[in-house]
């Protein structure tokens, strides 16, 4: 019988990405108009799952964790701590669904939940995992997204930084691996990219280029 320490770890096939494409982010973009009061909460909390934080990072996110330019994640998976820099329109929308919540407690302390249940029976508590999963389903079924979970939005955001042609080392800071391994499954749709890009030079064409969407510029 072969010891397991004998496996070769690395012959295992990566798992693929399982990232959004253009369709799906317009399709996201649009369910979250139809969730009417939910509609600033859910929108912050997909824009912050869209710049590649893990659910259970997004659960420990206090008020105080956001800057008003970048997320500071204290409390990560394999100790994957670091800042994530939001873009202009992520800071819109989660600076007005602080604004709203503002509107309810004039006093939002540093250490307030970032992210608060709706839900009549319990309004103001902390939103906990199983709550960020379910919002998130519920707009998959919306948009008609199958499988749709926050780690795809995770899986979206580093496969965009190598398609917008980030270093692959800056990406990776960003979303926080530890190892090159682990990212680079989010390399494969990228170097397909370039690879076509590649092959209209060659044959004197201009390349059709694929227009990368990023949640919440889809206006």
């Amino acid at each position: 019988m072969r010891s397991t320490e004998a496996v070769d770890f690395e012959s295992l096939p990566t798992p693929p990405a399982r990232d959004l494409n253009e369709s799906q982010v317009l399709a996201l973009y649009e369910a979250l108009q139809q969730r009417g009061s939910f509609r600033l909460r859910d929108s912050a909390l997909v824009v912050v799952l869209a710049h590649g934080l893990r659910a259970n990072e997004v659960e420990q996110l206090d008020v105080g964790h956001y800057d008003g330019v970048r997320l500071h994640i204290r409390q990560a998976k394999a100790d994957s701590t670091g800042t994530v820099p939001l873009s202009r329109q992520a800071r819109k929308i989660l600076d007005e669904y602080l604004e709203s919540c503002l509107a309810t407690d004039n006093a939002l302390s540093a250490d307030a939940p970032l992210f608060v249940t709706l839900a009549p029976n319990c309004p103001g508590q902390r939103l906990k995992y199983k709550g960020i999963y379910r919002v998130v389903k519920t707009l998959g079924a919306i948009a008609e997204i199958p499988n749709l979970t926050p780690h795809r939005l995770r899986h979206t955001f580093a496969t965009n930084l190598l398609l917008w042609g980030m270093d692959s080392l800056h990406a990776r800071t960003l979303t926080r691996h530890k190892s090159e391994g682990s990212f680079k499954r989010y390399a494969k749709r990228a170097m397909q990219a370039a690879a076509e890009r590649a092959y209209y030079e060659a044959i004197g064409e201009d390349c059709p280029e694929e227009r990368q969407t990023e949640i919440f510029n889809a206006e």
